[in-house]
């Protein structure tokens, strides 16, 4: 399965980006559902679909944000989208792969003060032929 080295090179290059890690105030980026409250700022990740194709393997992820501020919300996702989307292929933590922001949405507030914004990207590895 090459959608799941994909998705561990890209968390290790999401976490490695130092100036994500400093808008979030530390290494606060988390699979779905893995705490029950989300820290505040703080980025979620879940893999909504993968799909095996003779050449690719492409995976979806959804990227959630948590944010106390318009202003941390915006700065996020502006940063996810600068470490996510790129056009072409690149090696990635060994893994060669492209990488295409899809769309964002809003969703209602977990709290009052609170902002929750998700943004979906393609992911495309190229499969190892013979699997």
């Amino acid at each position: 399965m090459k959608w799941a080295d994909a998705i561990a090179a890209l968390l290790a290059h999401v976490e490695a980006d130092a100036e994500l890690i400093g808008i979030l105030g530390g290494p606060h980026i988390y699979r779905s559902r893995e705490v029950r409250e989300p820290r505040i700022p703080s980025v979620a990740y879940t893999i909504v679909t993968s799909v095996l194709t003779e050449t690719m393997e492409p995976v979806i992820t959804q990227w959630d944000i948590f944010a106390g501020l318009m202003s941390q919300l915006v700065a996020i996702e502006r940063r996810l989208r600068r470490i996510l989307h790129w056009g072409g292929w690149r090696d990635v933590g060994g893994v060669v792969l492209s990488s295409i922001y899809e769309e964002s949405r809003d969703h209602p507030p977990p709290a009052p003060g609170r902002w929750h914004r998700s943004l979906d990207f393609r992911h495309q590895p190229v499969r190892h032929r013979g699997w």
